[in-house]
């Protein structure tokens, strides 16, 4: 099962990454990557991945999105699942929003800022030509929680692409850090 999680986290995950301190954010960048990045449609790809793995990946209701991600996310598919080093992440894919997620409940803030900081860099190379917006960080609190807001929009040609990253400086609730891709046009 580990095998099969981790086949489909390094789809497009970078070979030349930096040593990441905590690799819990690693696995998490690699599943955004390898699921948001590689196959932002409404989930195909990810029920193909982990349906059918009920010993280790739980699919979650309507309800279970929504308390997770808010109300629009009722009409996506998700699921629950431990990482190769103890982690535990929440993949979503909400269609209506033309958006996937990637909810990670503990990772280190730092280890994280990097290991998604490169996975829009590996992204954004391979859009030749494509022209990146990085957004200044945006300090918020949410829960009582220090939030740093990370924010790139990415144009290749005809499409527009923007990727949020909410870190926490700890966990809060049941997350510490929400990682969103979203197809703009």
């Amino acid at each position: 099962m580990r095998s099969l999680i981790i086949a489909a986290a390094l789809l497009l995950a970078s070979p030349a990454a930096a040593e990441i301190a905590d690799p819990r954010a690693q696995d998490a960048a690699d599943l955004f990557t390898g699921m948001c990045l590689a196959h932002p449609d409404n989930g195909t790809f990810a029920h193909a991945t982990f349906d059918g793995h009920p010993e280790t990946i739980k699919a979650l209701t309507a309800d279970d999105l929504r308390q997770a991600f808010g109300a629009a996310a009722g009409d996506g598919s998700g699921w629950v699942m431990p990482t190769p080093h103890g982690g535990q992440v929440i993949l979503a894919y909400t269609p209506s929003l033309r958006t996937c997620s990637v909810l990670v409940r503990a990772a280190d803030a730092e280890s994280m800022k990097t290991a998604i900081g490169e996975a829009v860099a590996g992204f954004a190379a391979l859009m030749t030509g494509a022209e990146v917006r990085a957004k200044p960080a945006e300090a918020l609190t949410a829960e009582g929680v220090a939030v740093e807001r990370l924010a790139w929009t990415i144009v290749p040609k005809d499409h527009e692409f923007a990727i949020i990253a909410s870190i926490g400086a700890e966990p809060a609730a049941s997350r510490q850090h929400l990682l969103t891709f979203t197809v703009v046009r």
